[in-house]
């Protein structure tokens, strides 16, 4: 009998044990998931900001080139006024040094 006893203490010991064992790993599942869930949605955030940012660089990159091409052609502007005011500043010593009453420099 006592041995039928002490078995059945070691049996209900074991349920105790494995009840306790099923709980930790159902919280440790449940954790886990969690967690996962977690990564997966800083997954996605950390797409749709990479997503965004790279959307920002075509954009920037694209306002550089409009820059970059407006400056081309303000310099192109700015070598033709240059010509320009050099011609007209080469026209009006001409005109003048043919005024009555001019006298050439040396």
């Amino acid at each position: 009998m006592s041995r039928i006893k002490t078995l059945e203490g070691e049996c209900a010991s074991l349920r105790d044990q494995l009840d306790k064992q099923q709980t930790e790993y159902a919280s440790m599942a449940e954790i886990s998931v969690r967690h996962q869930a977690d990564v997966d949605a800083a997954r996605k955030q950390a797409e749709q900001v990479q997503e965004a940012l790279f959307v920002e660089l075509v954009q920037h990159q694209d306002e550089a080139q409009k820059l970059r091409d407006q400056l081309e052609l303000s310099l192109g502007h700015n070598e033709e006024l240059r010509q320009v005011a050099e011609q007209a500043r080469d026209q009006v010593t001409a005109v003048l040094q043919r005024l009555p009453g001019h006298i050439p420099q040396e």
